[in-house]
């Protein structure tokens, strides 16, 4: 009995994360199809997202294997606020750092900084970068590119989702990626 014990549990924990990513990518593909027909409408309300995304970053990191892989820097101030809908908010901060995470074996930092009348969230990998014509694709649907491992992961539908989901809440995403340098992104929201 105790043999197989050493035996199922680290089975048993794979499928719990093969479960949690089917999910996640189940939860992307009802995400774009609510976006695609017009249904993704964000419930817009002053939020202060730091405490929420600096406990977002700290469950990223207890989930690694490898302990911290995520590390926070929050420039603002207490009280803070920007006109948001929290949860898709949230999912695009995890959408970003599951990208990060894939990319490289450094952490990756994660910054909420004041940016004229609302905030900058930047998350940055120091992984190989973008090509320019990778870069010039980046919010399309279904565009998947290889991870640090070699592997292709999920489906392509995080960026594209993204972008759709702070466009929707009045923002914007940009990129500053060079090949070998990692790649910066940030997320304005006002």
């Amino acid at each position: 009995p105790d043999s197989c014990v050493r035996f199922i549990e680290p089975a048993l924990a794979d499928m719990d994360v093969c479960v949690r990513y089917l999910n996640y990518i189940a939860e992307n593909l009802a995400d774009l199809t609510s976006q695609s027909q017009g249904r993704l409408t964000p419930r817009l309300q002053p939020v202060e997202p730091a405490w929420q995304w600096e406990q977002m970053v700290e469950l990223v990191n207890e989930s690694c294997p490898e302990g911290t892989r995520v590390l926070w820097k929050c420039g603002c101030p207490e009280g803070c606020f920007v006109l948001a809908d929290q949860a898709w908010a949230d999912k695009v901060l995890l959408n970003l750092l599951m990208n990060a995470l894939r990319y490289t074996r450094e952490p990756v930092r994660v910054s909420l900084e004041p940016a004229g009348e609302g905030m900058c969230l930047l998350v940055e990998d120091s992984g190989p970068g973008l090509p320019p014509a990778l870069k010039e694709h980046l919010f399309e649907p279904f565009l998947t590119e290889n991870a640090q491992d070699g592997a292709r992961h999920g489906v392509g539908l995080g960026l594209y989702l993204a972008n759709g989901i702070i466009t929707r809440q009045k923002g914007y995403i940009s990129v500053k990626s060079k090949v070998g340098k990692g790649t910066p992104f940030s997320v304005y929201l006002l």
